[in-house]
């Protein structure tokens, strides 16, 4: 049996990559610095061992065929010593990105990119080819409530994966994003809004890499672009390859019993969509979704059957609890863009006098100079916005805090706090809120804490 060992296997990512290895018959171990819910439940309810902290001893006891190492363990500790032990016994080494090329891309591989939706996208996108029998492999970033996980491998002769333009591990001293290692035939841009300033220092350096992406699509390769997509019309398309601008083909948007009611407009036919997401920028994901299941001959049929019994990624307008009559939910919404998305789409369904956010601002590329500007107008008349602890990150212009957002925030928006301890922050949200608001957590980390810390006040307060 074949032997597969991951450094840093308690990401969300890796952690999907394990579980294949042990569906394809791989003996799977692995490491990590550090281990949390729900990445190490999954771990552990799929009976995946694996060893706290990084020692040598640890994987030479292992003794795997394939070593692959994830972000943290080749940015963070380049001089790992797995890695190490790993390069002296002359281990076949790879990025999870080299993971995917080798294992996961397909002959038709499918990638989907963008500053945001293309989660949204690959999802619905994966959940059509499934219902139409088609059987795709898969990796997606979070996890898609049909499937139950993140990637799967299979022998059909399609791929569909998340491809994300930040930077692959540094193994062999190239940098280059993680989307290049996935060989599009078929590829599908959102949006290039400019982001990961950490690593792109200016807008143009992150647009040119996008073009350069484009680029490596061959003849017979399929582009589909957001025609309302930030910087998108920039990109340069060879006549060679087929290119298809969508965003407008919807109309008559409707929200029935929770539901979303549309018509699609596809070569003068109208396709009725019945789903259980909302916000007009998810039509918009579905668009590219249905026009790329089309690209592949998915009758209309099963497009619509589909969306029918289409679950949202975990994280993605996921309702977590109802307590008290007050609805708490999570949203993947980690950024200026993607919270004022989010927004409107709540607004939608509910009124703006009871929606309440707390803003995790996790990632990186939020905690910028240059981004402060990007939250003006973003929050509207929502009733109240809440910064949980900011993790300052030291930039090229000095540090960035949480007292720095809030005050960007208050350029345009009053109702905002700055509360970096969690047990005061669920205390406030709890004593703000009432029977009939809503509390909205965006992040890209982990806010389970603080979600739990917050029904506990709720319960108290009944």
């Amino acid at each position: 049996m074949k032997k597969i060992y991951i450094i840093g296997i308690c990401g969300k990512t890796t952690a999907a990559i394990a579980l294949m290895f042990k569906e394809m018959g791989y003996l799977v171990g692995g490491s990590d610095s550090n281990y949390y819910p729900p990445v190490s439940t999954f771990l552990d309810e799929h009976n995946i061992a694996f060893s706290v902290g990084y020692k040598e001893s640890s994987i030479a006891e292992f003794n795997p065929d394939i070593v692959m190492v994830g972000g943290s363990a080749t940015f963070v500790l380049a001089d790992n010593p797995e890695t190490s032990w790993a390069k002296g016994h002359s281990k076949e080494i790879l990025t999870y990105p080299e993971i995917l090329q080798k294992y996961l891309v397909k002959e038709n591989s499918i990638v989907v990119t963008g500053t945001y939706g293309k989660g949204t996208i690959s999802a619905m996108l994966t959940w059509i080819f499934e219902t139409a029998g088609l059987n795709p492999s898969f990796m997606i970033g979070g996890i898609p409530l049909n499937f139950g996980k993140g990637i799967r491998n299979t022998n059909s002769n399609i791929s569909v994966i998340e491809g994300n333009e930040y930077i692959a591990g540094r193994i062999n001293g190239e940098l280059k994003s993680k989307f290049f290692y996935y060989n599009p035939t078929h590829l599908i841009i959102s949006s290039m809004q400019w982001d990961h300033l950490d690593i792109f220092k200016t807008e143009q350096e992150y647009i040119n890499n996008f073009q350069k992406l484009v680029e490596t699509l061959p003849d017979t390769g399929t582009l589909l672009t957001n025609n309302e997509g930030e910087n998108v019309n920039k990109l340069e398309v060879e006549n060679k390859v087929k290119h298809i601008k969508y965003g407008d083909y919807y109309k008559e948007i409707k929200y029935l019993d929770g539901q979303i009611h549309y018509k699609v407009i596809l070569d003068n036919e109208e396709l009725s969509i019945i789903s259980n997401f909302f916000g007009e920028h998810n039509v918009k994901n579905s668009i590219a979704a249905i026009l790329m299941a089309k690209q592949f001959r998915v009758s209309n049929e099963d497009i619509a059957k589909a969306f029918k019994t289409y679950n949202h990624l975990k994280s993605h307008q996921e309702l977590l609890d109802q307590v008290n009559g007050i609805r708490i939910y999570a949203d993947l919404a980690h950024s200026a863009v993607k919270a004022k998305a989010t927004i409107k789409a709540f607004s939608q369904v509910f009124d703006k006098s009871k929606i309440n956010i707390v803003f995790d601002v996790y990632a990186p590329s939020m905690k910028n100079k240059e981004t402060l500007s990007w939250f003006d107008n973003v929050f509207g008349d929502i009733k109240a916005v809440y910064i949980p602890k900011v993790n300052a990150v030291k930039t090229s212009n000095g540090f960035i805090t949480g007292k720095d957002i809030v005050n960007a925030i208050k350029n345009t928006y009053e109702k905002v706090e700055y509360i970096p301890d969690d047990i005061k922050l669920a205390d406030m949200v709890a004593s703000d809120v009432n029977s009939g608001d809503i509390v909205i957590y965006m992040s890209s980390g982990d806010v389970s804490k603080k979600v739990e810390l917050l029904k506990h006040k709720l319960n108290e307060k009944i």
